[in-house]
């Protein structure tokens, strides 16, 4: 049975020995003698302090368990490589069937997740929601299976392997250093109910969790204290904390997966748009959508070599912060931000060139003169709009399926259907720069259901675009950017972090 002492016990001894840098990889799993407990040699590996991690273990009274086969309460894992060591080069490079795949659960969820017109701003962190979806691929079989397949478009679980692998690892980095200005990191989890029947021989299973999603396994039900216990203990150095989740009661499985990141300005930068927030003068006019006005906190500045965007019924350039770039795009006057993000997403606008008769490579670029509104929100998406649409046996009470590779479903009277899924997000931009931490989970149940000039003042609601530049696919030359995440600011509701 599940040790909820144990597990809190091992969530606290995570926490206090956080590596501030993520670039120093842990050691590979190394067998060790049958007796010697899981926990104990997890805590061991790759760990600065490891003796006296494992003598605080034994100081705690920790019962050895035997750790092969997967049969524990709960296996905790501690992979590899998790982070991309950025330091070699600023391109980081993906295989064409990754981008290929993370395109196009990008074109075929988001559009429909986005689409209704909120009450309030809202962001969908794209990275963690893939790697999930992605999960709840591998995990499951037989028609379910295929539903996942088709909306990433392939028939290969080897590509969709690699892909939430290279996704992990290229938007990884270090996390904790005074002069790290981003930071990416990804962790993951899948938990069972220990009521539930497993497949007899998981190792393959769960070893490819381990090693293409750094995925921690828990044949437990899902409980809102246990989930944010574990995100809460998983933090890197740089995140404070991690959005609160809710599980619904009577949750069976959930996947549950998160992308945090920063971007900081540098330092002198950093000083002087935060000297300007201090001076509490520092304001533009921002138009809500019922028409009234107020006076919000902001960014200004020039693109020398900017972009310009135009869409049917928007406009839009592209902003650098430090590694990563915000794309914004502002409607025309009357129409909703939920009314172009479809064309935002499937990159249906041109970027105007400034002058196509110049034969300077510099001069068909526009510089770009912005205003754009700190913000910050808090939301929650529900996605099960978008995934009852993609994936209808899968969410249906009658076929279910979900994680029918992992649970033996020839026990079961009724079968698993995927019932809730949501993305949580905690998103700030400020005179720092840009800060997100977001969490995607789904839960299965079983029974019921320069030459010439372009000013973007973003002064009423408008889409933004958090993107990875410097991205690059394996054997070809051109660059182009990731989006990661995507917002409609409504209100930017900033006042102060």
């Amino acid at each position: 049975m599940f040790n909820y002492d144990k597990f809190k016990q091992e969530m606290d001894l995570k926490a206090e020995r956080r590596t501030p840098h993520l670039s120093t990889y842990e050691k590979p799993l190394k067998p060790l003698p049958e007796k010697k407990s899981l926990w104990k040699r997890l805590l061991l590996v790759g760990t600065p302090v490891a003796g006296t991690a494992a003598a605080a273990a034994i100081a705690l009274g920790v019962t050895l368990i035997k750790p092969l086969p997967f049969n524990p309460s709960y296996r905790l894992t501690h992979p590899e490589e998790r982070a991309h060591n950025a330091a070699t080069s600023s391109v980081r490079t993906i295989k064409q069937s990754t981008y290929d795949l993370y395109e196009s659960y990008l074109k075929n969820v988001a559009p429909l997740v986005l689409k209704d017109k909120f009450k309030a701003s809202v962001s969908f962190s794209i990275p963690d929601a893939f790697v999930n979806f992605c999960i709840e691929a591998y995990g499951s079989a037989g028609a379910a299976q295929k539903e996942y397949l088709a909306v990433l478009n392939t028939d290969s679980l080897t590509d969709v392997n690699e892909a939430a692998r290279e996704i992990i690892l290229a938007l990884g980095t270090e996390f904790g250093s005074d002069d790290t200005t981003f930071g990416g990191y990804s962790v993951s989890s899948l938990w069972i109910d220990e009521d539930l029947p497993l497949q007899g021989d998981l190792t393959e299973k769960l070893s490819d969790l381990e090693k293409y999603y750094y995925c921690s396994f828990f044949h437990h039900a899902p409980t809102t204290d246990l989930v944010n216990k574990f995100f809460a203990s998983d933090l890197p150095d740089g995140v404070k904390e991690a959005p609160s989740v809710t599980v619904p009661g009577g949750a069976l499985t959930a996947g549950a997966s998160a992308y945090y990141c920063f971007d900081h300005y540098p330092p002198t930068v950093a000083n002087d748009y935060r000297s300007q927030y201090l001076s509490g003068s520092h304001k533009m006019d921002f138009t809500l959508a019922d028409g009234t006005s107020k006076k919000v906190d902001y960014v200004g500045g020039v693109v020398d070599y900017g972009a310009k965007y135009v869409g049917a019924s928007f406009v839009g350039s592209s902003i650098p912060l430090n590694h990563l770039s915000l794309a914004y795009f502002l409607p025309g006057e009357g129409t909703d931000p939920s009314a172009i993000v479809s064309d935002v997403v499937a990159g249906n606008y041109v970027s105007e060139d400034a002058d196509p008769t110049s034969s300077s490579s510099y001069g068909h670029d526009w510089e770009v003169t912005y205003s754009a509104p700190y913000f910050k929100m808090q939301s929650t998406l529900d996605l099960m709009g978008a995934y009852t649409r993609l994936l209808p046996k899968t969410t249906s009470p009658l076929s279910g399926g979900l994680f029918s590779g992992i649970v033996d479903y020839s026990k079961l009277s009724d079968p698993i259907y995927l019932s809730q899924a949501f993305s949580v997000s905690d998103v700030t931009y400020d005179y720092n720069g840009f800060y997100a931490a977001s969490i995607n989970l789904s839960f299965g149940a079983t029974g019921g259901p320069v030459n010439r000039r372009f000013s973007l003042i973003l002064d009423h609601p408008y889409v933004y675009v958090a993107e990875m530049p410097g991205m690059q696919i394996e054997g070809k030359s051109d660059e182009f950017s990731l989006p990661l995440i995507y917002g409609e600011i409504l209100d930017p509701n900033y006042a102060g972090r």
